[in-house]
């Protein structure tokens, strides 16, 4: 027995040495060519045999708390959207060229009494009679026409700003028109065809007691100035959804939205008469504030380098309306320039109306891609609505039936329709 454990000890030994010589150093020490555990990638990663292990860099780790707030999973998503809406928004600054419609070209003043009425015409010469002094015999009255003012060539800007998302496209605009003006002037001139060679000054004709009249005017005989002001201004604000025929030749999106305008006129008739030593004056201002929901359609064709679209649209409108008509001196002076008294003093009416006022926008435009980010636009548009105030429209010619009245000229309720179009020019930037 102590034989068998002797030699079994020996045997052991024998084979322990050899694989001892043999040994290299590991990772973490000495390790034998024997199984040491199993490779990093798994059991079947790499062939049987001795392994070596390199180095692996150092791993720092941080400990986390269990909940970050309900949105820190999601900063990435909104950083990215955030960065991809801002790279896809646009800005676009346009040129505007616009005509609006211009005054009446009927003539100013009430038409007087002659027979029949429908005889009257306004570039005829006729008596001039001074409700107070009488007839002026050395002098001829004609009634001036509004034909010669015009609002066209009105220069204007307007700015829109774009961002896309993926439901739609927020667009906003605000454009603004510069002041639009005519000025007219009426000058006395000698009648030659006249025996008596007498002077026609310009005269408005008025009515007595809201009745045709030969014995009421209001005469200039240093000549008349008639100034005519127009002012146009409006934003809107639309959401572009996407298109409901996508991957057509031409794309139509409808577009939903909020749209304002704003047109005011102001006419002013002044100028002097000696015969009565008045300075006339009759101001009269109109307002009308439109605003509404609009909807509409946007149907664009477009290739890599040119964008051709159509975007009609209509706006459900109210016009917030506010007119005022101002006179002063119009049969006697304010006082009497020798006792200080009043004579005539001056008058005003104003309104405020609210009246439905639908627009109708209808624009067409081309886009030349100049560059990755910049793209050349020229467009058409014209608008038109009813239901608004004019200054020149305003007014009624009437005087009392009592000589030392005071004139009734005063506002009155009168709508009409109103249209302006034009072209526009403009660069569009995309960031």
């Amino acid at each position: 027995m102590p034989r068998r454990l002797a030699l079994s000890l020996l045997i052991a030994w024998l084979a322990w040495v050899p694989t001892v010589s043999a040994q290299g150093p590991g990772p973490e020490g000495m390790s034998g060519s024997g199984f040491h555990g199993m490779p990093p990638s798994g059991q079947y990663a790499g062939p049987s045999g001795p392994v070596n292990y390199q180095r692996q860099p150092t791993l720092y780790e941080q400990l986390l708390p269990d909940s970050r707030g309900p949105y820190s999973e999601m900063d990435s998503m909104v950083e990215l959207g955030i960065a991809e809406t801002l790279s896809q928004t646009w800005f676009r600054a346009d040129f505007l060229l616009f005509n609006y419609q211009n005054p009446s070209s009927r003539f100013l003043g009430a038409v007087p009494a002659v027979a029949p009425l429908t005889s009257f015409d306004p570039n005829s010469f006729f008596p001039v009679v001074d409700r107070i002094g009488g007839v002026r015999p050395s002098l001829q009255g004609q009634t001036p026409s509004l034909r010669e003012g015009n609002n066209v060539d009105n220069n204007g800007l307007r700015l829109t700003m774009g961002i896309p998302t993926q439901l739609f496209t927020f667009e906003a605009s605000v454009f603004a028109m510069g002041q639009s003006d005519s000025d007219l002037r009426f000058d006395p001139f000698v009648n030659v065809n006249d025996t008596l060679n007498r002077i026609v000054i310009p005269v408005i004709p008025l009515t007595r007691g809201g009745l045709p009249s030969q014995l009421d005017f209001i005469a200039f005989d240093s000549g008349m100035d008639v100034k005519l002001r127009a002012n146009l201004q409006g934003t809107d604000a639309k959401l572009v959804f996407g298109a409901f025929t996508p991957n057509a030749a031409t794309e139509v999106a409808p577009l939903v939205g909020f749209n304002y305008v704003r047109y005011s006129n102001q006419t002013t008739i002044s100028g002097d008469d000696v015969g009565t030593g008045t300075s006339h004056l009759i101001d009269s201002r109109a307002n009308n504030n439109i605003f509404g929901p609009e909807v509409g359609l946007r149907m664009e064709t477009r290739t890599n380098w040119l964008t051709l679209g159509f975007e009609p649209k209509f706006t459900f409108g109210i016009n917030r309306m506010d007119n005022r008509v101002r006179t002063s001196q119009i049969f006697q002076p304010t006082v009497d320039p020798l006792t200080g008294l009043p004579l005539e003093a001056d008058t005003q009416s104003s309104d405020r109306l609210t009246r439905f006022s639908p627009v109708i926008d209808l624009g067409t435009y081309a886009r030349i891609r100049l560059a990755e980010n910049l793209q050349l636009s020229l467009g058409y548009q014209f608008m038109a609505t009813t239901s608004v105030s004019f200054s020149e429209r305003n007014v009624v010619w009437d005087s009392s039936s009592i000589l030392t009245a005071p004139p009734l000229i005063r506002l009155q309720q009168n709508r009409s329709d109103f249209w302006t179009h034009g072209i526009n020019l403009g660069l569009q930037w995309q960031f």
